[in-house]
Parts: structure tokens; sequence; C-alpha cells
């Protein structure tokens, strides 16, 4: 659902992004993507509202591969790039085609989750603890 994402957006930084043809989902907005348990989703969305900040539940986990986005009602892939969009002349020229080393990446970025993910359950541990 690109379209709740592109609203959260804020319209000064978007008009500025689209003005210079810049693919705003492939530059650091400062966002934060939550997952969590859809019966939680009502009670995040009031919390985050009552701080100020503009939050939208944007999609769902269903089973299967892969990430893919809605734009216009046609799904897209929506695989992570690990490179900006391209916003100079020089990067334009280079383009945004996946790196060479991204099976390496994409297996860092799994191993740092896992990580993630051990690092959590031991925390909890300890907080259960204690």
């Amino acid at each position: 659902m690109e379209e709740k994402l592109r609203a959260l957006v804020n319209t000064k930084v978007l008009g500025m992004l689209d003005g210079l043809e810049i693919d705003y989902l492939g530059v650091s907005l400062d966002a934060l993507l939550i997952i969590a348990p859809p019966e939680h989703g009502d009670d995040i969305l009031e919390c985050v509202r009552r701080k100020g900040v503009a939050i939208d539940i944007v999609g769902k986990i269903v089973k299967g591969r892969g990430a893919e986005l809605l734009i216009k009602g046609e799904v897209h892939d929506f695989t992570p790039r690990f490179r900006e969009s391209a916003y100079t002349p020089i990067k334009k020229l280079v383009g945004e085609k996946t790196p060479r080393n991204f099976d390496d990446m994409k297996k860092a970025v799994d191993m740092a989750a896992a990580q993630a993910i051990e690092k959590k359950k031991h925390i909890v541990k300890r907080l259960k603890t204690h």
C-alpha cells in the first residue's frame, strides 16, 4: 500500500524529492517500521499518535517469500536494495542496480537479525528473573 507510506512522508521533503526525481523509498527518511501482531495494532497507533507522530498500518505479513509493495493496484518487488536512490548526477549515471556482493550483504543482515533476536530473548529472560 504505497499510498499509505507516501502519505506519512513530510510534504515538503516529499515535494523536494519528487521535484528532483528521487525515489523517496530509497533514501533515509528517519522512518520506523513496526512489525507486531494485528491485535496490538490499534494500541500502537493510539500510543504513537498521542505523541504527535504520523503513523499508519501500511501492510501485512503473509506466508510466502520476499517483500512486495502494492502501487496503484499493481504488485512490485520490494526487496531491499542495500543502496540509496540515485540523487546526484553521478549516482544517476551509475544507476541503482543490486551490488555484486548482494548475497554477502543479505547473509550479514540475516545474521544480524538472528543475533538481535537472541539478544532480545536474553534481555527478556534477565528482566523476568529480576
